[in-house]
């Protein structure tokens, strides 16, 4: 049995997602707020402290998105001082998102730190206002206004046409644009898909963030599995192992020599 994630022709779409704990972004983003707000409490009265504290932040905003959240300073204080003393995690969300969240970060922070440093306390100011607002929905609310903003900018990442043979020799066209996309193997073209959709042997998976969009609309015969309720151990509290996902798919009518292809919202964030 192959897997195939369905991509459209200018997204680019990764055979794997390492995700993380929601709790770890969130109470990395409550010490952001934090350092944010003492910022632009201090430069009310020193704008070069302010921007000494400014720039600590901004090479953490740096780091974290170079390394990702598990990697970054906060996310290690999380793992290692929080993580052991809460229950284990039940819901987990992608870090690329996340990183990008930071890279958005670092760039409001560093704008702010050229203020101060150029004798702009207001830009300063406003642009760690923007980073600070961005940080307190996160921690508050679990909006993060980056990961939001980061399927717009997947969409157009540019990536570059290949053939994939299916099982019956026959090959798969992708057409993109650019360079090269993630495991550019493994992926479908919205027109082969529209051509194999009652193509035998062929299975067609949603796999949703949003768990009831299948329920609103889906390719007709498509197979649902809900990350939240299908995909997670119970009792370990962690995604399937490779035994209970192939009782998963068995359940669901997939044999061992049907081709599997994945698609869902957001770019295909979680297919």
């Amino acid at each position: 049995m192959s897997t195939t994630p369905a991509t459209t022709p200018t997204t680019a779409t990764a055979a794997a997602v390492d995700q993380v704990d929601v709790r770890g972004p969130r109470f990395a983003a409550w010490i952001t707020t934090a350092v944010l707000v003492a910022v632009l409490l201090t430069a009310s009265f020193s704008t070069v402290v302010a921007g000494v504290i400014l720039a600590v932040q901004t090479v953490v905003f740096a780091v974290a998105a170079v390394v990702g959240p598990r990697r970054s300073p906060y996310g290690r204080i999380f793992g290692k001082l929080v993580a052991p003393r809460i229950a284990p995690p039940s819901e987990r969300e992608p870090t690329a998102p996340l990183r990008f969240a930071q890279l958005v970060g670092f760039v409001f922070a560093a704008v702010g730190l050229l203020g101060f440093a150029l004798g702009a306390p207001v830009v300063g100011a406003v642009f760690t206002g923007f980073a600070l607002f961005a940080a307190f929905l996160n921690a508050a609310f679990g909006i993060c206004l980056g990961c939001q903003i980061y399927p717009l900018v997947a969409r157009f990442r540019p990536s570059v046409s290949t053939d994939h043979p299916t099982h019956n020799a026959a090959p798969r066209q992708v057409h993109s644009e650019g360079k090269n996309m993630a495991r550019s193997d493994v992926l479908v073209s919205t027109d082969w898909a529209l051509q194999n959709l009652n193509a035998p042997k062929i299975v067609f998976v949603e796999v949703d963030e949003d768990t009831s969009a299948y329920d609103g609309d889906h390719i007709e015969g498509a197979i649902k599995l809900d990350w939240k309720k299908d995909l997670q151990d119970g009792v370990r509290r962690d995604f399937l192992d490779r035994e209970q996902f192939s009782d998963l798919l068995s359940a669901r009518g997939v044999a061992n020599d049907d081709e599997v292809v994945l698609y869902g919202g957001n770019n295909n964030w979680f297919a």
